[in-house]
């Protein structure tokens, strides 16, 4: 638990210009025109970021209550990324990349193939948080896990694999390559879902094939069909 990461602190204090920058971001969704034709804009950015100004970015809530980020936010390790290097793949605005930031580490890559979720995590950065130690990169996951070449501390994979691998299908190389690169993946999945119709045993065998040590730490009803589930790994295999 780490208090400044509930209401995340920020060196903007004038509000105009933070809800100006929400308010231009949601509009650049409004234009995405996805390759599946399943348009992004719902009328809220993914993840919800509550700042200590007073500021609030309104995101997914499953509940009504808490922004889903913030439900998920103590299972993902966070003590694990002091003076670590941490990699947040899937990063969408940024939500885990920063508070991964706020617990000491000492450099956050986050990466996702939507150029409005990128552009948007650097105004936050840049713009709101002052937060310099974190990298942004627009590319595929996929590719960027195969070409890179550093060995993180902590990564994070949310609800990632199953738009990428749904059923976890022809995803054996993608999780070798996280493995052989991370000490801990903090992952969350739906389960019980169209694209990831399989059990929590099921998950949990298969991402036994690339860690010694696997556990599942959190469920929770989704805003979607099916529920996600939130799993640590650690201690890759060779």
């Amino acid at each position: 638990h780490n208090k400044e990461s509930y209401s995340m602190p920020t060196e903007n204090q004038n509000p105009e210009e933070v809800e100006d920058i929400y308010e231009t971001a949601l509009e650049r969704y409004k234009k995405w025109i996805p390759v599946d034709g399943v348009p992004k804009w719902k009328g809220k950015i993914y993840q919800g970021h509550i700042f200590n100004n007073g500021h609030v970015f309104e995101g997914y809530s499953s509940d009504g209550v808490n922004f889903d980020s913030y439900r998920k936010l103590n299972f993902y390790y966070m003590n694990k990324a002091e003076n670590n290097k941490v990699l947040d793949l899937g990063c969408n605005e940024g939500f885990f990349s920063t508070q991964a930031s706020l617990a000491g580490a000492s450099s956050v890559t986050g990466v996702d193939l939507c150029k409005e979720d990128i552009q948007l995590s650097k105004e936050i950065r840049d713009e709101i948080t002052g937060l310099d130690n974190i990298e942004y990169i627009q590319a595929d996951a996929v590719d960027f896990v195969k070409n890179d070449k550093n060995k993180y501390n902590l990564t994070f994979l949310s609800s990632v694999l199953h738009q990428i691998y749904p059923n976890n299908k022809g995803a054996e190389n993608f999780l070798h390559d996280i493995a052989s690169r991370t000490e801990y993946l903090c992952l969350e999945t739906p389960l019980d879902h169209k694209l990831m119709d399989i059990s929590p045993k099921s998950m949990y065998n298969f991402l036994s094939k690339f860690f010694d040590l696997v556990r599942i730490l959190f469920v929770y009803d989704a805003y979607s069909s099916g529920y996600r589930a939130i799993f640590v790994c650690w201690r890759p295999k060779p």
